[in-house]
Formats: structure tokens, C-alpha cells, sequence
């Protein structure tokens, strides 16, 4: 049992990020911003369970990488590109996870509308299945 827990405090976390959220309303003046924040910081835990739990055990594999890590596609459709875990573990310092043409990878898709908005920054890596 976590410490929160023991401390009945289970609460805080969620308190603190409707708070940051709330902040965020009030200095954009934009409340899908805040709702986005929201939605995004308290779906990571499932995100990450989804990850985990399914694109390292089913799905197919582009790498021979010496690891379970697999490409999941439906996983990937719902967390935006994080279920290629096999792309990813072939070449984890790129913003793209998706390496051919049927991937849809809608993170990269973003990093690619961040960017043109000078958002963000990176610099592209591509990887191929044999490379």
C-alpha cells in the first residue's frame, strides 16, 4: 500500500493537478486547455498500463531488438504512437515510432504541428526495418 494511501491522502495528486489545471484556465482564459491537461496527467497510468500490459506481449515486430517489446497497433491508435514499443526500442531517440507506411503515429503527427508552430524543436531520425 502506498504511502498516500496509509496517509488517506490518496487525494492530494488529483487535488494538486485540477489545481494546475484551474491555473491554466485562468491564464489562458481557455478551458479546453486546462480540460486537456487534466484529461492527459490522469489517463497516463492507463496509458502506460496499456503499454506495457499489451505492446510488450502481443503484436509483431519490425526489429530483432533481444527484448519482448512489440508493435501493437491498437494500442498504438489509442496513445497516439506510444504502442510501436518495438520501433521505439529499435531507435528511442526518435520523435517518430512509426517506420512503415500502414503506422499511423498521431504523437508524431503532433511533434510535427509543434514544431511548425515553434513549439518544439527536434531533429528528425528516421529508422527503417533494416536498418
Amino acid at each position: 500500500i502506498s504511502w498516500s494511501n496509509r496517509k488517506r491522502i490518496w487525494w492530494l495528486p488529483y487535488a494538486v493537478h485540477l489545481a494546475i489545471a484551474g491555473a491554466i484556465f485562468y491564464f489562458t482564459q481557455n478551458a479546453w486547455i486546462g480540460v486537456a491537461y487534466w484529461l492527459g496527467i490522469m489517463s497516463h497510468p492507463f496509458q502506460g498500463w496499456l503499454v506495457n500490459a499489451f505492446a510488450h506481449r502481443f503484436g509483431y515486430k519490425n526489429f530483432d531488438n533481444h527484448d519482448e517489446s512489440r508493435n501493437n497497433t491498437l494500442v498504438a491508435w489509442l496513445v497516439f504512437g506510444e504502442g510501436f514499443q518495438n520501433n521505439h526500442h529499435a531507435k528511442p531517440e526518435s520523435a517518430k515510432f512509426s517506420v512503415k507506411w500502414y503506422e499511423i503515429d498521431l504523437g508524431y503527427v503532433l511533434c510535427l504541428i509543434a514544431q511548425s508552430l515553434n513549439a518544439v524543436h527536434f531533429r528528425e531520425t528516421t529508422v527503417g526495418p533494416n536498418d
